[in-house]
């Protein structure tokens, strides 16, 4: 049971978040923003508090709200906080008050006091560990500043979460992510995204946003949104998107106190509106979030939003009511709007605002009022929208109940303004059209705002001058009675209608107004019962006319127009009613104005007239048949228009019978109904009653109606009444009527005027009639059974002719070359062809200054279908005008001008010079391109390569539009050939249309690229439809192209090549198969040859990426069974390079050339492939055989006189491209499949691959020798790779009975074998089948060496690939390989080859090996002793071998293993060479590193496999030969030992030691035996440093694995050893070897103290004495010493001075030791002067044991004085030693030596006089040194 300590620490860790180490506490301290890591790390948690306290009261300084954390994060008690033993719920405390803490400073973190403060909660609570995220986040806006980087390089990785990784490239080493990075990530990974929204949202509801954090914010979501929207993920689902964001706005829109991230907001609406389909719900719902939301500060971007988002809004709903209220809100929306919309689109906002306010119950408030107004005049708003804005209006003040008068006033007074049009032009237009159009109540209107609303006319208006339309100070009636008071008795008058204008019309109009607004019709009554009326006679037009005015122009009220229309009815009816024989159908053609007009009201009233007009013809027709007294009268006959007026004399009349059947006929009464609701009914009355032929009236009737009508359309002046009647006259379009339209005299009554402007334009405008409308009308009169003389007129307006400037009338134009459009098809022939020619002028010869009329005729001839007898005369023209100007040049014959083309021709070349004639062909040729070519197009095909050939001859003086002139003509004729081959009919013969030649000359004249690719698209077309005729051009045709299309690196020339090959060669390849009788093959080859040639030279210039593409398609339409070993042939003669030339670069070159050869060949089958070998074989025979009559002498350049050696190279070539092709590996699988399948086909593939391999036989075997011959066994090897292995094996043996392929055959095979992948079994068993028959290959004496190595090598690739599945054969394989014909033979190659192939055998037979080994194992270390060159090939074959042994079998090499050793110490002795082997040293150079590599292999291995023990005693028997054998050898000999011992364990040590010490004894005495020199030792003296080096580091080695009971008794028998040399130099007297093994001794001692420390320093009891008197001897003052004494003496101090400095066991302060070695070290002072190398180590060990006594005051006393005696001493070099030493002693020890300065402040005042400068100097130093410690000046005034 566990104790109650236990279980208080169990529930401590339970709760506990974290536990970590002291160390690594410690660790972990050292991560620091302030402070690197080494300086962190000494620091303790008080002093990183006391400045970060001061960092973090600047802050509060300038942020108060900071303040509270004085009693948390940095109150004194946190110094004692520990997060890692507090609960979770302290540390979730903890970590809320590090994220306010941490938003709070986020604006200031780029002060070094906001710096200081993080440091504390880094070093402190760890936040860059616990609170990572938090930290990040907060400096994420300052990614681009240097502060990020320290912050990043403190954040452990493992610590960064997964959302963050895109950070972790950035942390080693410390970099600032970009910008893009971070956008990357937010648009990859949600979580980043989802991350950063909290981080910042969270910021903000504390209200701790800053404008840092916030622009960051907007800035990376708008871009990450905005990248969204164009990834594919998010196209498909674009929710996930709104989702994401959502969480931001809803937050964002309410964040009242934060303006900016408002907008931020904003900002991400509108990137979401622009690439997102938004529902109008969320649209809404956005909409409300903004408004609901905006602030004083955010209320202009937030309108704007709002605009965006009800611009987005598809339907027509109201506002939402919330939207609505916050809206009214706002002040000065008004102003806002208007001020918007100047900007961007506000419509729908502003109309949606006005709808909805007009939709709520009250409506109607003053300040809504005014804001209604205000938008509805002000803000910039679409037509519709500001109608429907007015409809509301208007239904809104029709329904309202003001309960305000005030308000009911105001309202009134803004419709009357409206109506005034005193504010805007077109809400005034559009409210006058709403009130008229509608079938909105007026009355109803005005009697809801107890108002009158009736609009002047503008042109009444500007007559009466200051007379009111509406006045409210005087009464409706009295103003009446003053304007019919006014009105004069006595006029002139007769009609309104006449041309000139009434001054009575003015005052007559406005007191008709006002009559008729009258309640009743008392004050119309009151008119018409004047004089002015009454007395007038019935059949004058006064009256009537008047009210036609009123009635027909749309300038007056509604009201009016109706009141007009009902007293003409009354007058009517009464003059039908009293009997009255007045024929009234002058008025017909104006009632039928009024049922069109828009107003129901009037066409009601109109309706109303025309029963009543048409009673009354009935009446007078009744009347005049039964013949009553008084004769018939026709109404206004003589005065309609004026009295003796042209206008009245021209006006057509009808019986009144005609009339009346007129009326009756067209049905106008029995649809009156219809015609009253809609206004365009009566058109198609007119269209439908006059239109028809056959039905209905009479055609003649239908003619006198039209002709009625349009005499009445040409004679009023009216412009209103004008257009009306045009509209009537116009609707009939067919029948009789629309023959009888007198269209030639609308349109010249129009146009023929002095000023169009003004007599046209302005009048236009004053009327306010729409000039457009006007001269579509008048234009429109022309029909489509117009006979020629309307067209004509047509074509004369488009071009001008009326003494009116083009550009004045540039409408009428316009819609002239519409209506040429519309009615052309309907036009005959000849009048096309006189129109097409007129336009074609026009097109041509317009000036400058008329506007866009050539490009008006030139669309207008585009559009319609133009008779190819125009384009046939056209082009006749031109080529007889061509053939002129070429005659001139003197380049041609001269014209024919026999014919009517040429006729014409000349006439017109007067008229029209060169460049026009030019100017006019190309655009008729333009016409003719954008046609669809039919059969009648045939016929051009001949004129066209004419023009084509006349065109060439003048190319050079056109200029530069030639290039698009010869694009046309060649398209235009593509499109003819290519139709014709295309249609059904039978084949046309061509042969005298097609000029081969013109096209030859266009191709190759022209630098165009355009041109060339259209004319060799045409040759591409002409060869399918005329091939004879191309053929005999083709060849300079493919040489043109070789040196220039096929350069063009764009895709239309690519096309362009494509289709000249694929449709010119195969007609041309047939043809000379029909031409060809008795060589077929050579005959086809020959022809097609120089095309070939052109391809191939330019193969270099063609693109790289088209090369390979263009050449299989060339192949291909060739017939690659016949051409593919063309190709690549002349490809390999052309590009591939042999020789001496052939050097790097032609390498590449090559390369290039065989991978595009291999990827031509590749593009077909393998029967293709084979059968193209055989040619090419063919090919190279007759190179090799000089036959002038083959293939050969066509396809090679010079054959026929090239001599033997040029022949030569170039079957060289050819062989090297074919065993390059060859190799293919797609080739070698087509054929290997292909073959096993055993059908007709593989039969067919067998043969061809039989043909291929006997025709290399026997080429191979006629050149035995030479470069050929090694080809053809490279092609021999490559084609036979094409076979499966069983095919493939029967060959190989039938070859290698074959001298001349032996070689060729092995090589293969050895390839083949080593390269199958996976073989089967009867692969397997016939490769292991032929192997004893190579294997026979050794023991033939017949066979050459070369030979045996190639079996040797077949052998090794058998044994590797199949061994291990065949041991048995492995093993008799091996007994031929140990043979005399192979390992025993005397040539050193075979014997490496048979080296390595044993090497594979051993592997493969692991222990059956063991038979072979003494029979090669012997053998091979003898061949170790070998020298000379190629000992390196050698001796690296038998490492490898006996390494394999040694692996496979180390228990059976142990008899081996000195002999072993010995022979690789051996091979690391370099042969002595002489000058004239130095070449053959630098091949062989290379090989040495091999050598190296594979000898310490086997070593390696021997030390790895065999017995520790076993080894360790042939390394100790071994030692002396590699003493013998030199430097090398014993390097890698105590290389080997090194590795040894550090890979063998303590026991296996411990228990060799004695062997072990016996050894190092020898060898710690390489130094000894390397100066005695009379011993066998091939060491030189600079090299035993670093043999005395490695031998110490390998002991040292040894002494880790011993222990101090082993190693303390070989450590005296060592310190024996090294003393015993004194008594050696006792016996013999020889001093040059006396302190050899002393200095040994002592470096290794050395090493022990550096490495074991204070472990061995107690081992100087046993060899102090030694070192004392040895420094005694060495340093004897008796003669100077010698180097080596020196040496020995460094040896002992350094030994010495690093056992004072690792003693920790106070061994030299004991005074045993400390009085033994401190006299005899300080003694040595006096011997400096012996060797200036004592000086240095002297005083360096003399400081470091003052340093280790540092604690005993006596010995420091001790050393001073001996130190200070010696400042005194009569030598110069002592004094200044004892100088140097006393100031290091000062360095080292410092304050502590200070304590000896009163009994050293003597000496040193004497030194400061001593005679020597540099003793004196040394001095001046001393005191420098001593005032550091004890102060500036101090010194120097004891000293004073």
């Amino acid at each position: 049971m566990a104790s109650s300590l236990a279980q208080q620490l169990q529930r401590i860790a339970a709760t506990s978040v974290n536990t970590v180490s002291a160390e690594r506490q410690k660790q972990l301290h050292s991560a620091s923003l302030l402070y690197t890591p080494a300086q962190a790390s000494t620091q303790d948690l008080t002093t990183v508090y006391s400045i970060a306290v001061e960092g973090f009261r600047e802050l509060v300084e300038l942020d108060p709200a900071l303040r509270k954390y004085e009693r948390s994060l940095f109150s004194p008690s946190s110094i004692g906080i520990d997060r890692f033993v507090q609960t979770k719920a302290d540390n979730l405390e903890l970590d809320r008050s590090i994220d306010e803490f941490l938003s709070l400073i986020g604006p200031r973190l780029l002060l070094k006091s906001a710096i200081k403060a993080l440091e504390w909660l880094v070093r402190k609570f760890r936040i860059h560990e616990q609170n990572t995220i938090s930290l990040l986040l907060t400096f994420l806006p300052y990614h681009g500043h240097p502060v990020f980087t320290r912050i990043i390089s403190i954040i452990p990785p493992k610590s960064l979460p997964i959302a963050l990784s895109f950070l972790i490239p950035h942390i080693r080493p410390p970099t600032c992510p970009p910008r893009a990075s971070i956008i990357k990530s937010l648009t990859a990974h949600p979580d980043f995204f989802n991350l950063l929204t909290t981080h910042v949202l969270g910021v903000l509801s504390r209200n701790h946003a800053h404008h840092a954090l916030v622009s960051f914010y907007i800035a990376v979501t708008v871009e990450t949104l905005n990248r969204m929207c164009t990834l594919a993920t998010y196209r498909k689902n674009p929710e996930d998107i709104i989702i994401k964001i959502m969480p931001t706005l809803i937050q964002g829109l309410k964040a009242r106190k934060n303006a900016e991230f408002q907008i931020g907001c904003y900002m991400i609406i509108t990137i979401l509106v622009a690439k997102l389909p938004l529902d109008e719900k969320l649209l809404d719902s956005l909409m409300a979030g903004v408004v609901e939301g905006w602030s004083k500060a955010s209320v202009s971007p937030a309108l704007a939003c709002v605009a965006l988002l009800a611009q987005e809004r598809t339907s027509r709903k109201p506002l939402p009511l919330e939207v609505v209220k916050g809206l009214s809100k706002v002040e000065g929306l008004g102003q806002m709007l208007v001020e918007m919309g100047s900007k961007y689109r506000v419509d729908e906002l502003a109309a949606g605002l006005v709808i909805s306010i007009l939709s709520q119950k009250h409506a109607f408030g003053l300040e809504k009022l005014r804001l209604v107004e205000r938008i509805l005049l002000e803000v910039n708003m679409p037509y519709v929208r500001r109608k429907d804005v007015l409809m509301k209006l208007i239904q809104a003040a029709t329904k309202a109940d003001f309960e305000d008068e005030d308000v009911r006033i105001e309202v009134a007074e803004f419709f009357v303004r409206l109506a005034e049009g005193s504010k805007t032009q077109q809400a005034t237009k559009i409210l006058h059209s709403l009130l008229q159009s509608e079938g909105l109540d007026i009355e109803t209107l005005e009697l809801s705002l107890q108002t009158v609303i009736k609009p002047v006319p503008a042109a009444i208006e500007a007559t009466i001058g200051s007379a009111p339309a509406v006045m409210a100070s005087k009464d409706p009636k009295e103003m009446f009675q003053e304007l019919i008071s006014s009105l004069p008795n006595d006029i002139t008058e007769t009609s309104f209608l006449a041309p000139s204008s009434s001054p009575l019309l003015p005052a007559l109009s406005q007191t008709f107004l006002q009559a008729s607004s009258l309640a009743s019709d008392v004050g119309i009554d009151k008119l018409f019962g004047l004089p002015l009326f009454s007395m007038r006679p019935a059949n004058e037009p006064f009256t009537l006319t008047f009210l036609v005015k009123i009635w027909a122009s749309s300038t007056y009220p509604v009201l009016s127009r109706a009141a007009a229309l009902s007293q003409a009815n009354k007058i009517i009816a009464t003059s039908t009613a009293a009997n009255v024989k007045i024929d009234y159908q002058a008025l017909l053609p104006y009632v039928l104005i009024a049922l069109a007009d828009q107003s129901k009201r009037v066409r009601a009233e109109a309706a109303n007239l025309l029963i009543s007009l048409n009673a009354c013809l009935k009446h007078v027709e009744t009347l005049r048949k039964k013949g009553k007294s008084s004769p018939m009268q026709m109404w206004a006959f003589e005065t309609l228009f004026g009295k003796d007026t042209k206008q009245t004399g021209d006006v057509k009349w009808m019986e009144t019978a005609e009339a009346r059947k007129l009326i009756g006929g067209l049905g106008i009464v029995d649809t009156l109904e219809e015609a009253v609701v809609d206004g365009a009914v009566i058109y198609r009355i007119m269209a439908h009653g006059l239109g028809r032929d056959g039905e209905g009236l009479k055609n003649s009737l239908k003619g006198a109606a039209m002709a009625f009508l349009a005499s009445h359309a040409i004679a009023t002046s009216d412009l209103s009444m004008k257009l009306q009647l045009l509209k009537l006259v116009n609707a009939v379009v067919s029948g009789a009527a629309a023959k009888a339209k007198p269209a030639v005299t609308i349109i010249r009554d129009w146009i023929s005027v002095e000023d169009y402007t003004v007599e046209r334009t302005e009048r236009c405008a004053q009327d306010k009639v729409d000039i457009v409308e006007m001269e579509k009308e008048i234009i429109y009169s022309v029909g489509k059974f117009d006979k020629g003389e309307g067209v004509e007129l047509l074509v004369n307006i488009i071009k001008g002719e009326y003494g009116v400037h083009p550009n004045k009338i540039g409408g009428m134009r316009k819609v002239s070359c519409a209506r040429l459009r519309e009615i052309w098809s309907a036009l005959k022939g000849e009048v096309k062809g006189i129109v097409a020619q007129r336009l074609l002028d026009v097109s041509t010869e317009s000036e400058e200054d008329e506007g866009d009329i050539s490009g008006e005729a030139m669309d207008v001839l585009k559009n319609v279908n133009i008779p190819m007898e125009v384009f046939e005369q056209w082009l006749q023209e031109s080529l007889v005008a061509l053939k002129g100007w070429t005659a001139k040049l003197g380049r041609g014959p001269a014209a024919d001008n026999d014919t009517q083309a040429a006729k014409r021709a000349k006439a017109s070349s007067s008229a029209y010079p060169v460049g026009l004639r030019i100017n006019r062909l190309t655009m008729a040729l333009e016409l003719l391109e954008s046609r669809i070519v039919g059969e009648k197009d045939v016929g051009l095909l001949k004129l066209g390569f004419g023009v084509l050939g006349e065109v060439m001859n003048v190319v050079g003086e056109i200029g530069i539009g030639v290039g698009y002139l010869l694009q046309l003509i060649l398209g235009i004729l593509s499109s003819i050939v290519n139709y014709i081959k295309n249609s059904d009919s039978p084949k046309r013969k061509l042969d005298g249309t097609i000029r081969a030649d013109v096209l030859v000359n266009c191709i190759r004249s022209t630098q165009s690229p355009q041109v060339q690719n259209r004319a060799l698209l045409l040759v591409a077309a002409l060869a399918d439809v005329a091939p004879e005729v191309v053929l005999h051009s083709v060849m300079p045709i493919f040489t043109f192209m070789g040196a220039n299309v096929l350069r063009q690196d764009d895709e239309y020339s690519a096309h362009v090549i494509e289709q000249t090959v694929h449709r010119v060669i195969p007609p041309l390849v047939r043809s000379l198969h029909r031409q060809v009788q008795a060589s077929p093959v050579i005959g086809v080859v020959a022809g097609v040859a120089e095309l070939v040639s052109s391809f191939v030279t330019a193969y270099r210039h063609i693109p790289v990426h088209r090369r390979l593409r263009l050449f299989i398609k060339l192949t291909d339409t060739l017939g690659a069974d016949e051409f593919l070993y063309v190709i690549l042939a002349m490809l390999a003669d052309k590009y591939f390079e042999v020789g001496q030339s052939s050097g790097f670069g032609a390498i590449e070159k090559n390369q290039e050339i065989v991978t595009f050869g291999k990827g031509v060949a590749n593009a077909f089958g393998e029967e293709v492939q084979l059968l193209a070998v055989v040619n090419y074989l063919d090919i190279i025979n007759e190179v090799l055989q000089n036959r002038p009559d083959g293939v050969s002498s066509y396809i090679f350049d010079n054959i026929k006189e090239a001599s033997t050696e040029a022949r030569a190279t170039i079957a060289l070539k050819l062989l090297r491209m074919l065993a390059s092709i060859l190799e293919s590996e797609k080739l070698r699988t087509q054929v290997g499949r292909r073959l096993g399948e055993g059908d007709m086909d593989s039969e067919r593939i067998r043969s061809y691959f039989s043909s291929a391999l006997e025709k290399v036989l026997a080429l191979g075997s006629e050149y035995p020798n030479g470069s050929l011959h090694d080809v053809f066994g490279l092609v021999l090897e490559n084609l036979l790779g094409l076979l499966s292995m069983p095919e493939f094996v029967k060959v190989i043996e039938t070859l290698i009975t074959n001298s001349q392929f032996q070689r060729s055959a092995l090589a293969t095979f050895k390839d083949r074998v080593a390269s199958e992948y996976r073989a089967d079994g009867p692969s397997r068993l016939a490769v292991l089948g032929i192997t004893p028959k190579i294997a026979a290959l050794l023991t033939s004496n017949e066979c050459p060496v070369e030979l045996k190595a190639d079996a040797l090598s077949c052998i090794a690739a058998v044994t590797t690939k199949y061994g291990k599945r065949q041991l048995d054969v492995v093993f008799d394989l091996a007994q031929a390989v140990i043979g005399e014909g192979a390992l025993r033979s005397a040539d050193q190659g075979l014997k490496v080859i048979a080296l390595v192939c044993l090497t594979d055998m051993t592997a493969c037979l692991a222990g059956r090996i063991l038979p072979i080994v003494p029979k090669t194992v012997p053998y091979s270390l003898e061949l170790l002793e070998t020298s000379g060159t190629g000992k390196h090939l050698v001796h690296n074959a038998v490492f490898a071998f006996l390494e394999a042994l040694v692996n496979t079998i180390p228990s059976f090499m142990s008899s081996y293993l000195q002999k072993m050793l010995k022979g690789a110490w051996a091979s690391t002795v370099e042969p002595e060479t002489d000058e004239e082997s130095d070449d053959e040293d630098d091949i062989e150079g290379g090989s040495d590193e091999i050598t190296r590599e594979l000898r310490t292999g086997l070593v390696d291995t021997i030390t790895r496999k065999m017995d520790v023990k076993a080894v360790m005693g042939a390394m100790v028997a071994t030692w002396t030969d590699a003493v013998k054998l030199g430097s090398a050898a014993v390097k890698e000999h105590l290389t080997t030992l090194k590795s040894l011992l550090s890979t063998a364990n303590k026991s296996q040590v411990q228990k060799m030691h004695p062997l072990l010490a016996g050894f190092f004894l020898q060898a710690f005495d390489i130094r000894k035996q390397v100066f005695e020199k009379k011993q066998e030792v091939d060491i030189g003296e600079a090299e035993v440093d670093e043999i005395e080096e490695l031998c110490l580091t390998t002991g040292l080695q040894m002494v880790m694995k011993l222990n101090d009971t082993i190693f303390k008794p070989m450590f005296l028998k060592f310190s024996d050893w090294a003393a015993d040399e004194f008594k050696l130099e006792a016996d013999t007297g020889d001093r040059d070897v006396l302190f050899q093994r002393s200095i040994t001794f002592y470096n290794w001692f050395t090493l022990l103290s550096e490495n074991l420390k204070s472990l061995v320093t107690e081992y100087y009891s046993f060899i102090l004495t030694p070192s004392i008197s040895l420094l005694s001897t060495a340093l004897s003052p008796k003669d100077l010493p010698s180097p080596h004494a020196i040496t020995a003496s460094l040896s002992v101090l350094r030994a010495l001075t690093t056992s004072f400095t690792t003693d920790t066991r106070d061994f030299w302060t004991s005074p045993v030791h400390f009085n033994q070695i401190s006299p005899a070290l300080l003694s040595y002072l006096s011997r400096v002067p012996l060797s200036s190398l004592l000086a240095t180590p002297l005083t360096t060990a003399i400081v470091e044991l003052a340093s280790s006594c540092a604690n005993s005051e006596d010995q420091l006393k001790a050393i001073n004085t001996a130190v200070l005696k010696a400042m005194r001493s009569e030598s110069v070099e002592v004094r200044l030693a004892a100088v140097k030493v006393e100031m290091k002693l000062y360095e080292k020890m410092g304050e502590e030596w200070l304590g000896l300065l009163p009994e050293t402040v003597p000496y040193i005042s004497e030194l400061l006089e001593d005679d020597n400068e540099e003793v004196e100097r040394e001095t001046q130093r001393l005191i420098g040194k001593v005032e550091e410690f004890l102060g500036e000046g101090e010194l120097q005034g004891m000293l004073q």
